[in-house]
């Protein structure tokens, strides 16, 4: 009897002991969530050194957009500088006036009050056949043509400029007066307004005299002020005058419909030799 009692309890420790074994083993195995964890935490610095990759890029970028403004500004300063001079310009149109014989003497005037002058160009001959009279400017790539005309005397046919107040006037008519007033504007000739005055004869053999300011017909009184506000100011530099080769200073003022002339001084034109001295030492 006490050998089988012995016996028993050495079949249930033995049981007992197999048993803890499966167990252990079971409490052991690997989790599958846990591996999937463990996983996704070890990618998180690839993704944090991705994002530390991105962010070095960036001080590139802004550079390669430096260096393209730079580019782009020293492309710019190189068209400026490839740009002609105005002597350049003046001296390539003096030749050609020179060669046609259209014109012999010369003068750097200042119409605009910028800082490129304005060239007066007329010939010493005169004649109402051609045009012999010119004021020319510059847009910086090539010459541009203010005005022109035939010579002095002849219906009144006269350009003068308002020195500096950036107004130029062109005049003549065939049967009274017209003023033309002008400016420069973005290199080129733009009218301000035209007033003009003439008389006709009509059947009855009397004389019926008609203004026009801009085209539209005016009174008398005013078509006298429409000339008085276009005056910029009371002095006109005219660039050729009857019996003078110089260019001629007055007072000006507009009187009953007319405009009204006092000389005050004469100014000089240059050869050829010695305006291509000036443009010489010029910009």
């Amino acid at each position: 009897m006490r050998k089988r009692i012995v016996y028993l309890a050495g079949v249930i420790g033995l049981t007992m002991s197999l048993y803890g074994c499966g167990g252990a083993a079971d409490n052991t195995a690997p989790s599958p969530a846990a591996d999937t964890k463990e996983e996704a935490q070890e990618t998180e610095p690839e993704s944090t050194e991705t994002k530390e990759e991105t962010q070095e890029t960036e001080p590139e970028s802004t550079e390669t957009k430096e260096e393209a403004q730079k580019a782009s500004e020293e492309a710019t300063e190189t068209t400026e500088t490839d740009a002609p001079s105005y002597s350049d310009i003046y001296t390539g149109v003096i030749d050609e006036l020179v060669a046609s014989g259209d014109a012999d003497l010369f003068a750097l005037v200042d119409v605009d009050g910028d800082d490129t002058p304005e060239l007066a160009a007329i010939s010493s001959e005169g004649s109402w056949d051609k045009d012999q009279v010119f004021l020319y400017t510059t847009d910086g790539q090539g010459i541009v043509l203010l005005a022109n005309d035939i010579g002095p005397g002849m219906e009144g046919h006269a350009i003068g400029f308002f020195e500096k107040q950036n107004v130029f006037m062109q005049s003549g008519a065939t049967l009274g007066d017209r003023y033309v007033f002008n400016k420069i504007e973005n290199g080129e000739p733009v009218q301000i307004t035209a007033i003009s005055s003439f008389t006709m004869i009509d059947e009855n053999d009397n004389e019926v005299s008609t203004c026009l300011v801009d085209d539209n017909e005016v009174t008398n009184e005013e078509y006298t002020k429409a000339l008085k506000e276009a005056l910029p100011s009371g002095e006109i530099t005219v660039l050729a005058s009857v019996d003078t080769t110089d260019m001629v200073k007055y007072d000006v003022s507009a009187e009953d419909g007319y405009l009204s002339y006092t000389e005050k001084e004469k100014i000089p034109y240059n050869s050829y030799d010695e305006i291509m001295k000036i443009l010489g030492s010029g910009n």
